[in-house]
């Protein structure tokens, strides 16, 4: 997906947020718990003594009896869901979303009216533990969209990731047939020594198919049905550029510690399953300390002891390809010549993403470092043309694969150097207008900040009006324009 450059700039501008965030005081309400949490801490304190704690694992089951042993905080968590609302109106699709129009391939989700259900479920003494609290908000916000660009991730979903090593490809074996579901080490295996791989009918006595499928459903946030099971699947683009699919996580639903697969020709696997600890547990000795150091903001609005998030590297060798001719200095563009082959009339653009890996953490990005990123692919788009038309490749391939989006300048500079002479490139959007936004404009306004230089979705910088001129002030931009059943700002374009 791609998204504009202000975008990886922190802007808080408010004097104050619509509603407090949760106080870090309010009592939690008691429910019975074991030692699973002091368990998984004291094996963290030996992995820590034995220098291991990046590869701690444990049973599924014992993380999941730490997770559940949370106990509900209905204040806090009231408070919470309160606090997020104000700012789920700046999601594009929220109005929309209740009753999709014509064409959408997924059920409707009322973000608003499902927030008010989670409120009502937990002021009723509905949710057991606060993985059901947290489990039931992600999923409302990060998966029923189905928008990929809208998250929101909850602390206690982050201490644990639960992985299978059943990694499963379809294949069909013509391209015509329908494919089958395989164990993707047993058909590899099975290409390389000559044996016929036989297919998977059922994964913990759950069809397979029904197994994939549902885990799309309560897992993907991809707006094609067929896209997310796809997603549940190996998936060579992706394994090309190292990336993780997902297909062997877990996410809010419950991981055995052992699974079976059953295959075709009557014979069985039993596999185990793995929960990684993904943050410091050093210490931890009930669940009353999970709860304070994970979960509880400080003062500085940070919880305790962050979360540890580690990102592999990115230096993908694209499998099938010779050396590059041209690159990026972070990788994820190249530029391919074949002349000793059937391809010798051809050339190859990949392009693995629209923005470096290295500005993809999370963290907010110097604009210097952006700008580096944004010459260095002008750089390699204009001597991989460059260098093709002198050679005289007549025929062009833009390669996409594992490609998950980036920044809308990249791919707005790739399409001018590839079509020069074509400028009329259709890049119109709206913001959706609501009273905030409406009221972070106007507040700015009153300060005397000009609007030409303060970024969107709050500003025009870097954008212009239908016409191509720059905005003259805040009404210019906002609006608002009623469309369907929502209210938008007037039309932005780069």
């Amino acid at each position: 997906m791609l998204h504009p450059l202000s975008v990886l700039v922190r802007v808080l501008l408010l004097a104050g947020p619509a509603v407090a965030a949760p106080s870090a005081s309010s009592p939690l309400r008691r429910r019975a718990n074991g030692n699973a949490c002091a368990e998984i801490g004291k094996a963290y304190d030996g992995a820590v003594l034995d220098n291991t704690t990046e590869k701690l694992a444990v049973r599924p089951s014992l993380a999941f009896d730490c997770l559940r042993s949370v106990p509900v905080n209905v204040e806090r968590d009231v408070a919470l869901v309160k606090y997020l609302r104000p700012w789920l109106e700046f999601q594009s699709t929220v109005g929309i979303l209740p009753n999709p129009p014509e064409g959408y391939l997924y059920p409707g989700v009322d973000i608003f009216g499902g927030l008010a259900n989670i409120t009502q479920i937990l002021k009723a003494g509905g949710s057991q533990s606060q993985l059901d609290f947290a489990a039931d908000l992600y999923r409302l916000i990060n998966v029923k969209p189905r928008d990929g660009h809208l998250v929101f991730t909850p602390a206690i979903g982050t201490l644990f990731s639960f992985e299978t090593p059943a990694l499963f490809v379809s294949i069909s074996e013509d391209g015509i047939a329908n494919p089958n579901i395989y164990f993707h080490s047993d058909y590899e295996k099975s290409v390389e020594q000559g044996y016929v791989a036989s297919e998977v009918v059922r994964f913990d006595s759950v069809p397979i198919v029904d197994h994939v499928q549902q885990r799309s459903i309560d897992n993907s946030q991809d707006q094609d049905p067929d896209a997310a099971y796809n997603s549940q699947l190996y998936s060579a683009a992706l394994a090309n550029v190292l990336e993780t699919t997902g297909a062997r996580q877990f996410l809010y639903t419950t991981l055995a510690d052992e699974s079976v697969i059953d295959f075709a020709n009557a014979t069985k696997a039993t596999i185990g399953n793995i929960a990684w600890v993904e943050t410091n547990f050093s210490g931890i000795n009930s669940v009353e300390a999970v709860h304070k150091r994970f979960e509880v903001p400080g003062k500085t609005g940070e919880t305790e002891v962050p979360i540890r998030h580690v990102r592999p590297g990115f230096a993908p060798a694209l499998a099938g390809y010779s050396k590059a001719f041209v690159i990026h200095k972070d990788r994820y563009q190249s530029g391919y010549l074949f002349d000793k082959s059937a391809l010798k009339d051809t050339a190859v653009l990949a392009v693995n993403l629209f923005l470096s890996p290295n500005q993809t953490g999370g963290k907010a990005t110097l604009p210097s470092d952006v700008l580096a990123d944004l010459l260095d692919f002008s750089r390699v788009s204009a001597e991989f043309v460059k260098t093709s038309r002198k050679q005289g490749k007549s025929r062009l391939i833009i390669d996409l694969q594992g490609n998950g989006g980036g920044l809308m300048w990249n791919a707005m500079s790739l399409y001018a150097t590839l079509f020069p002479n074509n400028s009329k490139a259709h890049m119109k959007m709206r913001v959706r207008a609501h009273p905030l936004l409406n009221w972070v404009g106007t507040m700015l306004g009153k300060m005397d900040a000009d609007i030409k230089t303060m970024p969107y979705p709050v500003g025009s910088s870097g954008f212009l009006d239908k016409d191509s001129k720059n905005f003259t002030d805040w009404s210019s931009f906002y609006g608002p324009e009623k469309i369907d059943e929502d209210e938008y700002t007037n039309i932005i374009q780069p």
